[in-house]
């Protein structure tokens, strides 16, 4: 990882920031002393964007102006060992780095745990650790003897643990306080990892009170040819070894000592004290398991050239770019990286695995679907059997504190002779930015991972072949049966309602074959190579997930269904409002003279076969050159912008107008006409998809970032029942929201490829019919708007309305494709 930001040593370079810290202070009271005196240290270099002052001067300013923390006076209070480490940090902030002071304090409170059996052996290797004597070094630590005279911990191991535990804490709170969480990585970030590199009976059948062979057949199976533990577990940015120490848990069973051998690589030297010691401390059961975590830039130089490991794991930190000369590391097996940081740390990842061996490393999302170089090194990949999964992490989870997810590669050099074995291109990507639990909100970074439901769906997978949740839930084949015998997705309620009561004397079995059911079906997606290509190797987990953005929706009401539900409203809203009986009475005729067998048919195409049929014109929006200059000449275009359009739909009328800079050239034929249908892409909220048809005020108007217009040609001949309105109708679906949502790439300003484009699959209307249907229900709907502005309940609800018809529509236009092709 980086550098670490200096935070008390005379002879450093610090920040403003740094400086707030040593004195306890905000960064914008240091700003004021900067202003106010006069022989406030000068920066030493003012150029570019971070400002740096030495530390010896900084030091020398604040102790001759009293502007340092006062130290505490000697402390009877301190009993918990959180309270002790904190104070210890706190006063040797202004002359240890916090790490260092940290891993010390920790290394000394585990010599007053009551020894035990593995006592010895663990104080000797923390006296190495630290390198010193402990009592000599503590003494360095002027004034912090006294912290431990009240001290209370538990017995030998669960003491050691205890320390560990508060040493993590302490190092989380350090790291956020000095503006620099590159260095650690949060529990809930390693809690993903190590589900995700556990063995597939890592949960221990219910820690290990449950034979394999009494549940199931596919749990014998991964008994017997799975229950693989990793010997050797490296992580060559080691931070304060967190990730390396919960990926080695779930590699231990817990009923005899298991020899792991750790070792990694870690720039920060404090960090890596940290995690020397806590990994000793946790482990100490582990008899003669050595810990070797050594200072060192793995970019830059391997400190273990010689050495393999079954498993590998690595949180790198965000956004690396990769300086000059590094070309020729023999560790690029895979082909020079260039600048690309998350192919490095993949392909040391790669170089240092043993022939069984496996590997997980988390990178930005980008990472799936940059171009150039990176899109061949994530070909080749694939095409060399190399990787096992890509997993969608929760936002937040890669870079704390903001919408950033990342996603969590998942690699394997044994998968083609591996039970079962996999072909090149057969990879799961899996969904956990999905709800933990049905019917809950989606994760964020703050929750810990360790108790979701969902976490060994990728090890079962990779281990027996199926990315089910949970062993227990074993009457899947059976619940997977009744829905495909359910005649459309109406009836799947009704389903589980009849198979929750046929086993009704099993509740938790129902339960857990219902999160089984889940997982595979909305969680998970096994790809083929052909898939993968067809996607231009793009490794985005949601691009295969078919049921992505419709999780937790509810299911698609039947056409039947649909209509009762639009009568009763239209008839419960006739009788509220005088003003709109004549526009409603034929609207409710129309709807209740519906009936299943008549219902419109559709068929289903994508905007590229109509665009190249010339029925369409499809336009992205470049948002290039936006001003808001009020002195622009009269004929700049408008720039219409993603917020503009949602106003807009919603009925509102904007207040800011963008026009286009003098300087942007946008092609006259991508000028906005009335009739184009605009919709804006759904931000990082997956909103529903904003759709507005162009009227007249926003003729030759150019369409900002993240907007797309589709204009039907009317005049082009066949199909003729192809129509604006029907089209905006459409584009209000979860069809083309969930598609939308499934191609768009990027987190904070999404946006579609002009192949994913496309490739977005649109429904038409079938025959005359159905255009003489959707042409009817538009006109009364026009009749409704037209005779009673004031929406009352039925107006409300029309979008909505139409929304669910054409899915109810969609739903059966699919079942007749896959009933045509015997799916």
């Amino acid at each position: 990882v980086p550098d670490p930001i200096p935070n008390a040593p005379a002879d450093e370079e610090l920040s403003a920031s740094d400086i707030a810290d040593l004195a306890g202070v905000s960064p914008s009271a240091v700003s004021n002393w900067r202003k106010r005196y006069v022989d406030f240290p000068a920066p030493i270099d003012s150029t570019g964007r971070w400002v740096r002052f030495r530390g010896e001067e900084v030091l020398e300013w604040l102790t001759a102006n009293d502007k340092l923390p006062e130290a505490a006076g000697p402390s009877t209070e301190l009993t918990s060992i959180d309270d002790v480490l904190e104070e210890v940090v706190n006063r040797t902030r202004a002359t240890h780095d916090p790490l260092e002071s940290l891993a010390v304090a920790g290394a000394f409170a585990a010599t007053l745990v009551e020894p035990g059996f593995y006592s010895e052996s663990v104080l000797a290797d923390l006296s190495e650790l630290v390198g010193q004597e402990l009592g000599q070094e503590l003494r360095a630590l002027e004034g912090t003897e006294d912290l431990y005279s009240n001290l209370v911990l538990a017995e030998e191991w669960d003491g050691y643990e205890e320390i560990a535990d508060a040493v993590l804490r302490a190092a989380d709170r350090i790291s956020t306080s000095t503006r620099n969480n590159e260095g650690t990585t949060p529990p809930e970030v390693a809690d993903f990892i190590a589900a995700a590199v556990a063995p597939s009976l890592g949960e221990h059948m219910e820690a290990k009170g449950v034979d394999p062979a009494d549940v199931t057949p596919d749990a014998q199976k991964a008994w017997e040819n799975h229950y693989w533990l990793a010997r050797s577990v490296y992580d060559p940015c080691a931070g304060v070894g967190r990730t390396l120490l919960r990926a080695a848990q779930e590699h231990d069973d817990g009923d005899w000592p298991i020899h792991v051998s750790f070792f990694g690589q870690e720039i920060n030297p404090g960090a890596a004290r940290v995690a020397s010691l806590v990994n000793r401390l946790k482990l100490a059961p582990l008899g003669d398991g050595p810990t070797d975590i050594v200072v060192g830039d793995s970019l830059q130089q391997d400190h273990f050239p010689d050495r393999k490991a079954d498993l590998v794991v690595a949180h790198p930190p965000f956004g690396l770019r990769l300086p000059d000369g590094l070309g020729d590391d023999p560790r690029w097996i895979l082909g020079n990286p260039g600048r690309d940081g998350s192919f490095a740390w993949i392909q040391i990842a790669l170089s240092k695995l043993s022939e069984r061996g496996r590997a997980a490393v988390v990178v930005e999302p980008s990472w799936a679907f940059r171009g150039g170089p990176s899109r061949e090194l994530r070909a080749a990949l694939v095409r060399q059997n190399l990787l096992d999964g890509v997993i969608a992490l929760p936002r937040g989870t890669f870079l704390p504190d903001t919408n950033i997810g990342g996603l969590l590669v998942l690699l394997a050099k044994d998968r083609s002779n591996r039970e079962p074995p996999r072909e090149p291109g057969e990879v799961l990507f899996v969904d956990w930015t999905l709800p933990n639990e049905v019917g809950s909100p989606p994760p964020t970074a703050g929750q810990s991972f360790d108790g979701s439901f969902w976490k060994h769906c990728f090890a079962n997978w990779r281990d027996v072949g199926t990315a089910i949740a949970s062993w227990e839930g074993h009457l899947l084949p059976e619940l997977t049966e009744e829905f495909k015998a359910s005649p459309g997705p109406a009836y799947f309620r009704g389903a589980i309602e009849e198979f929750s009561r046929r086993h009704e004397d099993q509740p938790e079995v129902v339960i857990q074959t219902l999160g089984n059911f889940t997982s595979v079906n909305f969680f998970t997606e096994q790809a083929t190579y052909e898939d993968i290509a067809n996607n231009d190797f793009d490794l985005t987990p949601k691009r295969y997930l078919a049921f992505h953005s419709g999780f937790g929706q509810g299911a698609v009401e039947s056409f039947e269904e649909e209509s009762n539900r639009t009568v009763l409203i239209a008839e419960e809203a006739t009788t509220t409002a005088k003003a709109t009986v004549a526009a409603m009475k034929p609207l409710a005729a129309f709807y209740a003279g519906q009936k299943p067998d008549r219902a419109p048919m559709l068929r289903l195409t994508t905007l590229g076969d109509l665009q190249a049929a010339g029925w369409i014109e499809m336009i992205a929006g470049r948002g290039t050159g936006r001003t808001t200059d009020t002195a622009a000449t009269e004929d700049t275009p408008l720039m219409l912008t993603s917020s503009w359009i949602r106003e807009m739909a919603s009925g509102k009328a904007p207040e800011t107008h963008n026009l286009v800079a003098k300087s942007a050239k946008i092609p006259q034929d991508s000028l906005v006409k009335p009739g184009d249908v605009i919709f804006a892409i759904p931000g990082s909220d997956n909103g529903q998809t904003a759709v507005w048809t162009a009227t007249k005020t926003a003729l030759g108007a150019a369409l900002g970032f993240g907007l797309y217009a589709i204009r039907v040609n009317v005049d082009g001949g066949e199909p003729a029942e192809l129509t604006p309105d029907f089209v905006a109708a459409w584009c209000r679906t979860g069809h083309l929201s969930h598609q939308v949502h499934k191609f768009s790439t990027g987190d904070v300003l999404p946006k579609l490829r002009w192949r994913d484009l496309q490739r977005i699959e649109i429904p038409v209307p079938a025959d005359a019919a159905a255009h003489d249907w959707f042409t009817k229900q538009v006109g009364l709907h026009a009749d409704l708007r037209t005779s009673h502005k004031k929406l009352s309940m039925l107006v409300e609800n029309l979008s909505a309305a139409e929304s669910r018809f054409f899915d109810s529509l969609i739903a059966s236009a699919e079942i007749a494709d896959d009933e045509r092709f015997g799916v």
